[in-house]
């Protein structure tokens, strides 16, 4: 069995009461400094941080191959409206390909452009050989 608790002491719920782990002070000597009474407290240092992360700016913007890619989705998309807008998405992209070259910037949307233009072009080229060779066997 096991003793009985003192439930006397405010301490009985969380074990035996609280010891002190610091020793009295020595007597001092006339030939030796006085001991410190009690432990020196330890100054405190402010925590560390790490510096931030430096986050590299983002790459310059290239305009003109969005634009170009705009204009050869739109016109795929709207089933080739005219020959003057691939052309123009066609001249805008390569534009942009090359300022993006020169600025550093990523040449993705120009190389979508030029390829939406493109096959839009080819579209266009394809129905202009048929009306010819249409036309060519009328006359």
């Amino acid at each position: 069995m096991t003793s009985p608790q003192d439930y006397t002491s405010p301490y009985w719920e969380y074990g035996p009461e609280p010891t002190s782990t610091f020793a009295p002070p020595a007597p001092s000597s006339p030939y030796m400094p006085p001991a410190q009474p009690y432990p020196v407290a330890v100054p405190y240092y402010a925590p560390v941080y790490q510096p931030a992360w430096i986050v590299p700016p983002p790459p310059p913007a290239n305009g003109m191959g969005v634009a170009g890619m705009v204009i050869g989705i739109v016109t795929l998309l709207g089933g080739g409206l005219t020959i003057v807008l691939p052309l123009v998405g066609l001249v805008l992209s390569i534009a942009g390909r090359n300022q993006a070259k020169e600025n550093g910037s990523t040449t993705g949307h120009a190389v979508a452009g030029i390829v939406c233009n493109s096959i839009a072009l080819s579209g266009w080229l394809v129905v202009l050989l048929l009306v010819l060779f249409v036309l060519s066997l009328t006359f």
